[in-house]
């Protein structure tokens, strides 16, 4: 009987642990029209907290708008480009319980009364860390910010799982934008 509650305990725990896709949100400026062939990288105050993931981050996103026929330029360009980042811890809590009992009225009349029976609970706490990445692009002559895209993911202890999150979430962007860019062009041409 104590293996098929473990068993179950088991199954539940793997059911609630979270299992997490990126998460991607795109907002943007619709009545910008300008033709964005360059873009200038600039720095943000992460490379402090982490200088490995921030490289990490930096590079995904360079790669994503050379893919796209961006070029990085040093000076006078269409757009610049930065990103920032946050981190927030969940939790999650789940009571099981298991077994019977009977409340009074149920099953003892009008004696009143509790007629229990055998019950016991278990309570699981499980944890993990909620990543928040946002890439900003915005007009290098007006200063107006043209372009965001956000990213949620689970956070791993493992840093190369998150490089490969980092890439998938800043693919996801993209490619969410270039799908945004396409039906606008539909609707004005």
């Amino acid at each position: 009987m104590k293996r098929h509650v473990a068993r179950a305990v088991v199954v539940a725990l793997l059911a609630i642990t979270p299992s997490f896709a990126a998460k991607v949100y795109i907002d943007y400026d619709d009545q910008y029209t300008k033709k964005v062939k360059s873009f200038k990288w600039v720095e943000s105050e992460e490379l402090e907290e982490d200088p490995l993931m921030h490289q990490r981050i930096v590079n995904a996103i360079k790669l994503h708008l050379t893919d796209r026929g961006l070029t990085e330029v040093e000076s006078s360009p269409d757009i610049y480009i930065t990103y920032h980042s946050d981190s927030k811890e969940q939790v999650n809590i789940n009571t099981s319980s298991y077994g019977y009992g009977y409340p009074s009225g149920w099953y003892g009349g009008y004696h009143g009364g509790y007629h229990g029976g055998m019950s016991s609970s278990h309570t699981t706490v499980s944890t993990w860390e909620i990543g928040t990445l946002v890439v900003d692009a915005w007009d290098a002559e007006s200063k107006q910010l043209i372009w965001r895209g956000m990213a949620e993911e689970t956070i791993s202890k493992n840093p190369q799982k998150n490089e490969k999150k980092i890439n998938k979430a800043v693919d996801k962007l993209f490619k969410k934008w270039d799908k945004i860019k396409k039906k606008n062009a539909k609707k004005k041409g």
